[in-house]
């Protein structure tokens, strides 16, 4: 995971079918999430605790079933697809924002349930993948980096006179005008 969030990836994953609540480190490499049922709840069967990053729902999720058929199940492995569906369309609609800057998005326009700000059941609320990609869309990304710039032409140690054409290169990390 940690890997991955390195190189701009983002790591979703299933806070579990316990219940109950895990007594269990947080960890900055991974987004957990829990599941919601259809009144925004949490789901009976979601675990949780002070881990958790996001909720989605997961409660009656029509899937793919055993042999060649379709059905309703539970469980937070249902909800984090969400998550992570949300966070490629946030990356998708803003390509220069990082592992953090997606998190942070999907976490800011997310639905607070439960108590006011984070808590254990919910994490920072509920996904709200709309507000997250509107947001992205209009991100402004931190210029982290300064431009390069080089001469193409006239070469190094060239003497002009008169009008002379220049050419150049340039690259950021958020783009050059």
């Amino acid at each position: 995971a940690n890997y991955l969030r390195e190189r701009g990836g983002v790591v979703v994953v299933a806070a579990g079918n316990t219940g109950a609540e895990k007594d269990i480190d947080a960890s900055d490499a991974v987004l957990v999430v829990s599941a919601t049922d259809q009144n925004d709840a949490l789901a009976g069967f979601s675990s949780y605790g002070r881990f958790l990053d996001l909720a989605a729902p997961g409660a009656a999720i029509y899937t793919v079933d055993t042999g060649s058929s379709y059905a309703k199940r539970n469980g937070t492995s249902l909800a984090t697809p969400f998550v992570a569906a949300a966070a490629a369309l946030v990356k998708a609609a803003n390509p220069v924002l990082g592992a953090a800057d997606i998190e942070s998005l999907l976490k800011t326009h997310s639905v607070d349930l439960g108590e006011p700000g984070e808590d254990s059941q919910f994490g920072a609320g509920r996904l709200d993948a709309a507000a997250a990609v509107a947001a992205a869309l209009g991100a402004q990304v931190q210029d982290s980096q300064p431009p390069v710039v080089a001469i193409i032409s006239p070469a190094a140690g060239t003497s002009v006179t008169g009008l002379a054409e220049v050419a150049i290169t340039s690259s950021d990390n958020v783009g050059v005008t």
